[in-house]
């Protein structure tokens, strides 16, 4: 990630605050649906660029939280394909950092349903 590419760490952690809570409204319901894997893709994307920002290699405290947020996220991302109720869940493979970091994550053709 170059440094014009680079959102604002703030930015990022607001963005990331937005979309969890979306997805905890939207799992009030106990499903996993269509549209909160959307949203736990979304939070687990950006939990990788906020491990990839620069204003984070230097507080190494936060980033070992960041990097349980981040794991904890791949582990909601499994359990959404283990228990897939539609099949855009089931052949998207779940993302790891180094796949994000070098693009080489299939491109997901999920639609909200």
């Amino acid at each position: 990630m170059t440094t014009k590419q680079t959102p604002e760490l703030h930015t990022l952690l607001a963005a990331t605050s937005y979309l969890l809570t979306r997805y905890a409204i939207q799992q009030t319901q106990g499903l996993l649906t269509c549209r909160t894997f959307s949203l736990a893709q979304a939070i687990h994307q950006h939990l990788t660029m906020v491990l990839q920002h620069p204003e984070l290699t230097n507080a190494s405290e936060a980033e070992r939280a960041y990097q349980g947020l981040y794991q904890q996220w791949q582990a909601i991302l499994f359990e959404h394909q283990q228990q897939a109720h539609c099949i855009c869940e089931r052949s998207t493979q779940v993302p790891t950092l180094e796949n994000f970091a070098t693009k080489t994550t299939a491109p997901s053709n999920h639609t909200l349903h």
